[in-house]
């Protein structure tokens, strides 16, 4: 499948004297027919970001072996 979706919730958070981030994956997005994506979270995050990132296509074809 094309153009699929990894979702993930970035949390910043403090460590030290630095801001780190923490990437947790929480869905997946598939693209419609007409261009939208519909997108399943397995949980919803709340004091997160939300990152929609493209799957590489070799990382696809390993996920589907």
């Amino acid at each position: 499948m094309d153009n699929v979706l990894e979702v993930y919730g970035v949390r910043d958070y403090k460590f030290g004297k630095e801001i780190r981030s923490e990437w947790t994956r929480i869905g997946v997005g598939f693209p419609n027919k007409d261009g939208s994506y519909t997108i399943k979270l397995h949980y919803m995050p709340t004091d997160t970001n939300i990152s929609l990132n493209l799957k590489p296509q070799k990382e696809r074809v390993l996920d589907e072996i």
